[in-house]
């Protein structure tokens, strides 16, 4: 918890409201200020929005006093409008398509992010705000992508070659300085029948590209073989049963 919510709770309901005026203040000062230039002073404003977010959530009173002070400004909600939006809406006024984008950052930071981390760190190792609004199941695109290329580097590392060990050559080497002993090549299908490496790279870039392909299609292999497995444990259950029946 920090400093600011710790000051801010112990008023609750009285202090509400000077809380979100305090806040709009530090908004219309970034937004006239720094606002182009740069994003440290938008990371803390989210930050203290993630603390008041958590709070009203927290209580049923608050949420009432919130939905008040939403009336008394003439800001117009529908009934189903989240409560980030809500509060988005209220520190930052009909900022357009930012709102969604906002409230998906408080509701993703209130549930991962570390009461001692900065929303600037949270921010960064999410990807980005962007990618924020578009996360998914608790993941982010960029978290997705970055764990499917460590599944694949996983089972790939112990997997058997497709075809067989050849001496690699210098274009073909993975990069020096790189994390992942792997490169990308290119094969060629001769009128035999029979391939041909016609191509390499070690580009890092195209490399995470080809590893985050590998982890998607390896991960869906296993969680096809579970269902498989599920399905199959499933039938010899339903036997065991009508047997049993049966046996009665």
């Amino acid at each position: 918890m920090t400093k600011t919510q710790t000051t801010k709770t112990a008023s609750n309901n009285a202090n509400i409201s000077t809380w979100i005026d305090s806040l709009t203040t530090k908004r219309e000062t970034w937004e006239n200020g720094t606002y182009k230039a740069s994003n440290e002073e938008l990371y803390v404003l989210l930050d203290e929005c993630v603390d008041l977010f958590k709070e009203v959530r927290a209580h049923r009173s608050l949420v009432k006093k919130l939905n008040l002070i939403l009336e008394e400004r003439d800001i117009m909600m529908r009934s189903n409008t989240s409560l980030a939006t809500k509060i988005v809406r209220l520190i930052f006024g009909d900022c357009g398509k930012r709102a969604y984008t906002y409230a998906r950052v408080l509701i993703v930071a209130a549930e991962q992010k570390g009461e001692l981390q900065s929303m600037k760190s949270f921010v960064a190792e999410a990807g980005g705000i962007e990618e924020i609004r578009k996360s998914q199941n608790g993941q982010t695109p960029t978290q997705k992508r970055n764990e499917q290329i460590a599944f694949a580097v996983e089972v790939l590392e112990t997997r058997p070659g497709l075809v067989e060990t050849f001496k690699i050559s210098e274009e073909l080497a993975p990069h020096n300085e790189s994390a992942y002993e792997f490169s990308v090549a290119i094969v060629r299908k001769e009128r035999n029948g029979k391939g041909s490496v016609v191509f390499g790279t070690n580009n890092q870039t195209i490399l995470k590209a080809a590893l985050a392909q590998a982890g998607k299609s390896l991960s869906a292999i296993v969680e096809e073989a579970k269902q498989a497995s599920g399905r199959k444990q499933m039938l010899e259950n339903r036997k065991t049963v009508i047997a049993e029946k049966e046996a009665a």
